[in-house]
């Protein structure tokens, strides 16, 4: 159905990186920004460290599916208040930056996805950040995380954890790592909803 030129837009990439057109109207944005919209199934890479693959910047904006990577700085950046709800797709920041951050009031819940970073920032992988005493908020109800627990994760100052995993939902270590008999650590960590024992079948 045309959305008529009026948010929610569905977004696609157009034949500028980091440049949108909406899939029934046209019309052409940058990043997602100023509109509420959705991607689904978009591949972006950036490489600007000023920037982000995908900037939301006071909107709201839903992410389905697609492919968001940056190789010197964040996959998602939302700020300004914006809301962005992550469904699904593969995310990857660059070395030593977070693949996922929120500031200024904002918020972001994922639901879905995989995120990873290239590389760790002083030996700790800043997969999920929130600036400090920002009022902002990361809620997790599922996805993947390379690297990274949700539920400690060791990102605040003096080796705090944020426990991003939201109420009802728990972090599930997968494909565990050891060095002879020692546990090294999981190659991953997913989360899953957290049913009681009693309830499970």
């Amino acid at each position: 159905k045309d959305c008529g030129g009026v948010a929610p837009h569905t977004l696609k990439a157009a034949a500028v990186a980091g440049v949108y057109e909406c899939a029934d109207c046209g019309k052409i944005f940058r990043n997602g920004i100023d509109a509420k919209a959705t991607i689904d199934n978009v591949d972006v890479e950036n490489d600007d460290p000023m920037g982000a693959a995908i900037v939301a910047n006071g909107i709201e904006l839903t992410i389905n599916g697609g492919s968001f990577e940056d190789g010197s700085s964040n996959a998602v950046w939302a700020t300004n208040g914006a809301t962005v709800i992550i469904n699904g797709g593969h995310f990857t920041a660059g070395e030593g930056c977070a693949t996922i951050y929120v500031d200024k009031a904002s918020k972001v819940i994922i639901n879905g996805g995989e995120f990873s970073a290239e590389g760790p920032y002083e030996g700790v992988f800043f997969v999920l950040n929130m600036k400090d005493n920002s009022g902002s908020t990361i809620e997790v109800k599922g996805g993947i995380f390379y690297d990274f627990d949700p539920a400690n994760n060791k990102t605040d100052p003096n080796g705090y954890s944020s426990i991003f995993v939201a109420e009802g939902y728990k972090s599930v270590g997968r494909n565990p790592q050891y060095d002879g008999e020692e546990l090294l650590g999981y190659e991953y960590y997913e989360v899953v909803e957290d049913i009681p024992e009693e309830d499970a079948e």
